[in-house]
């Protein structure tokens, strides 16, 4: 607190947050402040390993866990004050072991007490008003500006055809591997809700997991406990899930970049140490089943036949994902992930459009929820569906590009596909591989060292000479 208060090096940490532009004005770099701050705060985090590795182990899942967890102390403390964080991870603490006491022995919250942390840190994100929290630097990328072509429109047209007739001769390639593209499909569509969200509306969501296994435990519900035929019953998975992403865009309302992220993991977290568990879910099943469809002469019980069945709803999703985009409530998406101040200004609901977003965004992580389920047969809550799943289904998508559908296929591909053919690297350098890669895509230019300007200014002049307008002109901006 003394050094916060009293050093120089502290008041300018402390200025870096409120305003680095002004910070840099007086000749302090803020980019050495940052380093420095990141110097301090890995040093206390090592010393807490060291402290707390005796007690807990040496597991890098719980110690990283723990990391998260003292987000909710640090919220009680405003993200400012370090004598109100110290009282809130006491807090914190205290109730965690006296739920660990009380609701151990009850089957439906015995997850709660590891979820206490981020249940704090959720209702005080949502208390707080938003001018008491430190100000962000930076967002994810949303809205018109970020999404231009970059290809001219004949060479993207043809790449097109050509990576449709690829996806029509798959099952005719890949011989054995056909399940794991079958799976690439499903997470099509999952990567196309997520790309909806964060792609058109500059939104986060940390839980899509959470909406795939509401979907598929739906999915296994109504096909199999109520006898819904196939197509009633993946229709009915995206329905159910709605309602989730109307109540997860509640904090979406106020918050957004960092504290969204914080919000909707602890919302994750939630889902799966205390809904997973209720009877409308994975109960105290062990697995779930699901059949595959039988369609007049179709049968789904044979690959091939699944995965055009599969591939046909994620080109429909892509369908609707791009006729959501190009209608008016595409273009306000768009200009949510701009400015939600402008938008404001206009005179149109912010809050309405953010609902909407949502909405879809959890009808279509849904139905990839009841594809995945169709395609195994069956699933459990150890199935990966939690918020750590979650984020790296939005670090894959990031890395996958800016666009719109593009990169639902390609982060597919990457997180399926792709490791069924580097067998030879063990799981845990498949991981590292993954790290290297999001790091290179955080830290090299956004341009790839000039390329995609270059390929921008190439369409750009295709289109002109084709008697269109610019691509940079023909982005919308207006959401009237």
């Amino acid at each position: 607190w003394l050094f916060l208060r009293r050093s120089r090096l502290g008041v300018t940490m402390r200025a870096v947050v409120d305003d680095p532009t002004l910070l840099d004005m007086t000749g302090t770099q803020p980019a050495r402040v940052r380093t420095a701050a990141w110097v301090i705060g890995a040093s206390f985090a090592a010393l807490s390993g060291i402290l707390i590795a005796p007690v807990l182990g040496l597991d890098a899942g719980l110690l990283t866990l723990l990391v998260v967890q003292a987000f909710g102390a640090v919220a009680i403390g405003r993200f400012s004050s370090l004598p109100l964080t110290f009282l809130g991870g006491i807090t914190v603490g205290v109730v965690a072991s006296l739920a660990t006491k009380y609701l151990a022995n009850q089957p439906l919250f015995n997850g709660l007490p590891s979820a206490i942390p981020f249940l704090v840190l959720l209702a005080v994100l949502l208390v707080t008003p938003k001018k008491r929290l430190p100000r962000e630097v930076g967002r994810l990328g949303g809205g018109a500006s970020e999404r231009r072509a970059w290809l001219p429109a004949p060479l993207r047209q043809g790449t097109y055809a050509i990576g449709f007739a690829l996806l029509l001769a798959v099952p005719a390639l890949v011989g054995t591997r056909l399940p794991v593209y079958i799976n690439g499909v499903t997470f099509v569509v999952i990567f196309l809700s997520l790309s909806l969200l964060v792609r058109s509306s500059g939104q986060i969501s940390l839980c899509h997991a959470a909406f795939a296994a509401l979907g598929a435990t739906t999915f296994s519900h109504l096909s199999v406990g109520q006898g819904l035929s196939w197509p009633l019953a993946l229709l009915g998975a995206g329905l159910v899930t709605v309602p989730l992403g109307a109540v997860l865009a509640i904090p979406a309302i106020r918050l957004s970049g960092l504290y969204l992220a914080l919000a909707t993991f602890g919302f994750g977290i939630l889902m799966q140490s205390v809904v997973f568990n209720a009877s409308f879910m994975f109960g105290n099943e062990p697995f779930l089943r699901a059949p595959r469809p039988t369609l007049g002469p179709f049968n789904g019980a044979s690959d091939t036949t699944f995965y055009y069945l599969a591939l046909a709803v994620a080109l429909l999703c892509c369908l609707v994902v791009l006729a959501v985009d190009r209608s008016r409530l595409g273009r306000l998406l768009r200009a949510l992930g701009d400015s939600p101040t402008a938008l404001t200004t206009g005179g149109l609901s912010v809050n309405v459009t953010r609902i909407m977003v949502f909405c879809l965004s959890a009808f279509l992580a849904g139905v990839g929820g009841a594809l995945f389920m169709a395609q195994f047969g069956q699933v459990s809550k150890d199935y990966g569906f939690g918020p750590f799943q979650s984020l790296i289904w939005l670090a894959v998508l990031a890395i996958s590009g800016r666009t719109l559908i593009l990169p639902a296929f390609v982060g597919a591909a990457l997180l399926t596909v792709a490791p069924s053919y580097v067998t030879g690297l063990s799981q845990e350098w498949q991981s590292v591989l993954f790290g290297v890669t999001a790091l290179g895509v955080a830290i090299l230019p956004a341009g790839g060292f000039g390329l995609r300007a270059r390929l921008t200014r190439l369409a750009e002049r295709t289109e002109h000479r084709r008697g269109r307008s610019p691509v940079r002109a023909r982005t919308v901006s207006n959401p009237a």
